[in-house]
């Protein structure tokens, strides 16, 4: 168990780094009106695919499984991994079976075959210093080792029943759709321009600001926009007299869904019909104006995989804290010492409360656009 642990920890890491790897995407050919030639031989995905599971796949010369038995005791039991004259030998079957118990079932297809030989060193490497630790009697002279090993398989089952949990949290395509059709309007996109219009106060610190006067030139700017003037052109304008003109924004903020934008504005903008601009919003920075662009609801084809994250995540939790929920944990404060209000929150320990490896990372709510800062030398445009 020792081993397991130690390699789920670092082999399936390699393992899944490996597999998680962006490939380097293969530029196009170049159009050609000569005839292509005839295309190499394809590299096996699998190399050993055809070999019989009794291959040897791994050989660690001088390394003695076990220790050799006293005379006249005979030999003793083999391990898995098979000694002969001091020759450990790992088979295909017996190395595919590492495999199979350190990388998660979603990942071993995405795993290229060059890393199969980087973990079978971190095996190897691995299954070397355990076996040391054996004849030097590290368990015998450590105590804290058994205690680790039971940690450990209580960390592995625990691993694998979350793991269970999340490959039988995956929805259906009638749960999706389902979902998808009762909240639709959470789909909703507005494609829009923005025109930023900095208040004085937040681009000088010599020139003081009248908020009145700067109210009405702003209102004077959105008329503009509204009258179908470019948003191009004004922006530049409202970037005119400010210490960095060249630093005004971009008015594409390209497609925006519910939940991008601030509250305030949110409403107005996706009530706002396609071509018009809307009200002028007041910003500590400065002011805001949007025009619609054009509007549409996302298809439910566009969004299937982002719902079926969702979901699976939602599932998973419920059924990890319907677990986790079913019973009741004391903890006797006259040992850990009384705490008043929340508890500070501890790490998690190695492989505790860790979400599984191919759980899909939370939905990452889009925020609102962040505020366009006063322009200067070294000062960001706002970001669309």
């Amino acid at each position: 168990m020792l081993r397991s642990f130690a390699l789920l920890l670092l082999i399936s890491s390699i393992a899944i780094a490996q597999a998680s790897a962006p490939q380097q995407a293969s530029k196009p050919a170049a159009p050609s009106s000569q005839p292509a030639a005839p295309a190499a031989p394809k590299a096996a995905e699998n190399p050993g695919a055809n070999l019989p599971p009794e291959t040897a796949v791994i050989t660690i010369k001088h390394l003695c499984a076990t220790p050799a038995a006293p005379a006249g005791k005979g030999a003793t039991a083999k391990s898995s991994a098979k000694t002969a004259d001091c020759n450990t030998v790992i088979t295909k079957a017996e190395f595919e079976k590492v495999l199979n118990a350190v990388i998660p079932k979603a990942r071993r297809a995405e795993l290229p075959p060059t890393a199969k030989q980087q973990i079978a060193q971190q095996f190897s490497n691995m299954l070397v210093m355990a076996t040391a630790a054996q004849k030097h009697g590290v368990e015998r002279k450590d105590p804290n080792i058994q205690e680790a090993l039971k940690l450990s398989r209580q960390q592995v089952l625990a691993q694998a029943l979350n793991q269970q949990l999340m490959d039988d949290s995956t929805p259906s395509d009638v749960e999706m759709k389902k979902y998808y059709d009762q909240n639709s309007s959470a789909y909703d996109e507005v494609t829009l321009q923005r025109l930023f219009i900095p208040k004085a106060n937040s681009t000088s610190k010599d020139k003081p600001s009248d908020p009145a006067t700067e109210k009405a030139d702003a209102d004077k700017i959105r008329s503009r926009a509204a009258a179908g003037e470019d948003f191009d052109k004004l922006q530049k304008e409202a970037f005119a007299n400010t210490p960095n003109p060249q630093g005004a924004p971009s008015t594409q903020m390209g497609a925006r869904r519910r939940g991008s934008l601030s509250p305030d504005q949110e409403s107005v903008v996706f009530s706002t019909s396609v071509g018009q601009v809307t009200q002028l919003f007041d910003n500590p920075a400065g002011f805001y104006v949007y025009k619609i662009v054009s509007k549409r609801t996302v298809p439910y084809t566009e969004v299937k995989d982002e719902i079926l994250h969702k979901l699976q995540q939602q599932k998973y939790m419920d059924a990890r804290n319907a677990i986790t929920n079913s019973v009741q944990t004391e903890f006797n404060e006259k040992y850990f010492g009384g705490v008043e209000g929340a508890r500070p929150a501890m790490p998690a320990m190695p492989g505790m409360g860790a979400r599984p490896t191919s759980a899909p990372a939370p939905e990452k709510k889009p925020g609102a656009p962040p505020p366009p800062p006063p322009p200067g030398k070294s000062s960001p445009t706002p970001q669309s």
